[in-house]
């Protein structure tokens, strides 16, 4: 047993002794037991690459080609479409204003001009009616007409190259009445037109019924700066509202609006 463990000593010894003689140091820190002559190091020919370097990207597959790069596609923009309520209907005015407007545009040519009183107006009769006029373009739009009036007869007709045409919804005091006040206010209201409208070019638009019971054209005239002759003829005094001309009875409201002024400023026929 002694000389057992003796020997077991010894060796170990032995060992230690034999590893202490061949430790080396080497760099940066550490060390190591084996020779240097028991291993080389390679320094190679491949140079150092950054650590960011695309081996795939960079191989010998797209060697001596150009990198692609990726172009920039601007976005295009798409209008939003913006909600801004309920639409609000065009009165009877409003829409004839557009519709003249649309027009002149149309045609190019901006006129100045002092437009028709509108309605509302607290002006006289006369004042009303010889209002200055806007030259009238000569283009016309689908569902609008124009024809230059050349003649006004006593009933109140509108006498042009395309036929007799009729106010729709009026009805004019008679030049030939027996009765001397309707007789001198009818007289009077034909002067007016006559000078109003002889030589000038109306627009005006046909609806159902488009015709009275003597076959002639019922017809909203307008001028040119939009302002309808209907409406400012009876708003004026110098005409009543005449029921039956209208399909849609709604459409005689801005008529009986504008009779309501008139009656309510005494003008014209209303003046009594």
């Amino acid at each position: 047993m002694h000389y057992f463990f003796a020997a077991v000593v010894a060796v170990t010894v032995s060992i230690d002794t034999s590893a202490q003689g061949q430790k080396v140091a080497y760099s940066p820190r550490g060390e190591t037991t084996a020779n240097r002559s028991d291993y080389s190091v390679s320094y190679s020919t491949i140079p150092r690459r950054p650590r960011s370097y695309d081996y795939y990207y960079n191989n010998r597959e797209y060697a001596g080609q150009t990198q692609r790069v990726a172009a920039r596609v601007t976005p295009v923009p798409q209008p939003v479409r913006r909600v801004i309520g309920a639409v609000k209907p065009y009165s009877e005015s409003e829409y004839a204003n557009l519709v003249m407007k649309n027009a002149r545009e149309t045609s190019g040519e901006v006129e100045e001009s002092q437009e028709a009183q509108s309605a509302g107006t607290t002006a006289s009769a006369e004042t009303v009616l010889t209002r200055a006029i806007a030259k009238p373009t000569t283009t016309t739009i689908d569902g609008v007409f124009e024809a230059v009036v050349e003649e006004v007869t006593p009933e109140g007709l509108l006498v042009t190259k395309a036929g007799d045409l009729r106010l729709r919804g009026l009805s004019f005091p008679s030049a030939g009445a027996a009765n001397e006040m309707e007789k001198a206010w009818g007289e009077k209201i034909v002067g007016q037109l006559r000078a109003l409208l002889a030589g000038r070019k109306i627009f005006y638009t046909v609806d159902a019924p488009a015709q009275d019971e003597n076959k002639r054209a019922l017809i909203i005239a307008h001028f040119a700066d939009g302002t309808e002759l209907n409406r400012m003829l009876i708003e004026s005094g110098f005409a009543s509202v005449q029921s039956g001309q209208f399909a849609d009875v709604s459409a005689y409201r801005p008529l009986y609006d504008a009779q309501d002024m008139a009656r309510a400023a005494r003008r014209g026929i209303w003046e009594q």
